[in-house]
């Protein structure tokens, strides 16, 4: 007897529906394949998160690894013989390394003086404008030599000196 033929003599003599029944059986059998199936793929989603934190974890070890390098906080030196001649300020991203610095003369304070000017209480007639300390200072004709020695010292402040000394503008640098 085939099968077909089975299927089609559902409910012969007993009234029973047996293709109803037997995917009934089948849907039964089925359920723990079924489930280990819903269990396997909720195993694999959560194998995804661990997979996840595993390169998170792994990326915050290789950073916390460069944090403990005792050579990342090593304070960067530096060393000069001679203070006021050369400074150096260390920096936490310098590179080390190291230099030889001749100082072949050290600079000194400067000294100039105009002619001399019998009157120093009289219009020199000079127009122009020069800077000291990047501040102009502007000349007109009825500028004298104390007015002009008035003018440089008021715009140089500490830095030069300017004195009228037997009739000679002087000029000193003071650093």
């Amino acid at each position: 007897m085939s099968t077909s033929s089975l299927m089609s003599v559902s409910g012969l003599g007993s009234g029973l529906d047996w293709r109803t029944l037997i995917d009934e059986i089948i849907a039964i059998e089925r359920r723990p394949i079924n489930n280990l199936l819903a269990r396997k793929d909720g195993i694999n989603q959560k194998k995804s998160v661990w997979s996840d934190i595993a390169t998170k974890l792994s990326a915050l070890k290789s950073s916390v690894d460069r944090l403990s390098d005792p050579s990342a906080f090593e304070i960067k030196k530096v060393s000069y013989s001679v203070t006021g001649v050369v400074e150096a300020t260390p920096s936490w991203q310098a590179t080390p390394a190291t230099y030889n610095v001749t100082v072949n003369s050290l600079a000194k304070a400067h000294t100039i003086g105009s002619d001399d000017f019998a009157d120093t209480g009289t219009a020199l007639g000079l127009t122009g404008t020069f800077t000291v300390n990047e501040k102009p200072v502007t000349l007109d004709v009825s500028d004298t030599l104390l007015s002009i020695r008035d003018k440089i010292s008021e715009a140089a402040g500490d830095t030069v000196s300017a004195q009228v000394i037997d009739g000679t503008l002087v000029l000193k640098s003071l650093n």
